[in-house]
């Protein structure tokens, strides 16, 4: 059974994702210069790659959740540029840092690690034997 918290910050991050993308490649029309092509498709990738790790975490891979805390340790960290951005990326980076900040306590709980804990392989019950019992 997936603990709520995995899910709820599942969602959260996600959409956090999403509007960190959308941000990106949207940033360079208050410029009113179009992102190089090459640079739309490394941040694609990135992101790509960002979702690709959240369907880990979602099925309980602990590498995953290894990253997640990485990712929550430097959204932290990011925190260092609040009163030098905009008001948006203000809103975003305090949102990822409170994010991050549950994220790296939950995690690191008891009930966070068990659902990240290595899980013996299914038994495979053969059934009854074909041979005859001597």
């Amino acid at each position: 059974m997936r603990p709520k918290p995995i899910a709820v910050t599942t969602w959260l991050l996600a959409a956090s994702t999403l509007v960190g993308y959308g941000h990106l490649l949207l940033i360079d029309l208050h410029t009113l210069r179009p992102l190089n092509l090459t640079v739309r498709l490394i941040i694609t990738v990135t992101y790509a790659l960002a979702f690709l790790i959240l369907w880990f975490y979602w099925r309980g891979r602990n590498w995953a959740r290894i990253v997640i805390m990485l990712v929550s340790a430097y959204a932290l960290f990011n925190l260092r540029h609040l009163g030098s951005v905009d008001e948006f990326t203000t809103v975003k980076l305090v949102a990822q840092g409170a994010l991050g900040a549950f994220l790296l306590y939950w995690l690191n709980t008891a009930s966070g690690r068990v659902y990240f804990a290595p899980r013996p392989p299914p038994e495979s019950n053969p059934g009854p034997s074909p041979l005859p019992e001597a």
